[in-house]
């Protein structure tokens, strides 16, 4: 008959060979990658008496609260921040940038990573003031790309050499003319 403490000790080498086939067996790796859309948005600022609103400026922060510059929106960057103009119109892109990471999944269910793009806000500031938010990943998915107009537009975008070289944004002489193809989509926000 085996004695109290041999038990406990083949019971726990049972339990720890069973834990290893099962990190053994049940670890998966998977890599994935993702992209955003050729975008224009195009958002029209009104009062509540229909009067278009000027000078409306876009922010772009990621969930950290720090401003998230070029990506994923290519034309806001320092110095040059959209703003909606007489029209009550503010336009901004984005230009197809991939994105991925990776997700483990280990002992068959317990998993770290995740499967979402970067998080980051789209706020709208007036007088120093937020008037209005939209999440951006929600805001692109929730985009039905069949059903949109198609537009080409010329623009003057920093490419990915002229961001690494200078922590200053580029001159408008160092960027060159790129035609590009969008889906538009256009958002009219009354505020009160």
């Amino acid at each position: 008959m085996l004695q109290k403490s041999h038990l406990i000790l083949i019971l726990a080498l049972i339990l720890v060979v069973s834990i290893a086939v099962l990190g053994v067996t049940g670890t998966q790796r998977e890599i994935w990658s993702g992209y955003y859309p050729f975008l224009e948005c195009e958002f029209h600022f009104r009062d509540s008496s229909g009067k278009p609103i000027q000078g409306i400026s876009l922010r772009v922060k990621r969930q950290t609260g720090f401003s998230s510059y070029y990506l994923p929106i290519d034309d806001y960057y320092p110095g040059h921040i959209p703003t909606s103009d007489a029209a009550g119109m503010l336009r901004f892109h984005y230009c197809g940038h991939s994105f991925g990471g990776t997700m483990q999944t280990y002992f068959h269910f317990i998993q770290i990573g995740n499967y979402e793009p970067p998080a980051c806000m789209c706020y709208f500031v007036y007088k120093n003031e937020i008037i209005h938010s939209v999440d951006f990943n929600a805001f692109v998915s929730s985009a039905d790309l069949s059903g949109l107009p198609s537009v080409k537009r010329t623009l003057s975008l920093p490419i990915e050499y002229q961001l690494v070289k200078s922590p200053t944004p580029p001159t408008p002489s160092e960027l060159s003319e790129t035609e590009y193809q969008f889906s538009r989509i256009q958002w009219t926000v009354v505020l009160d």
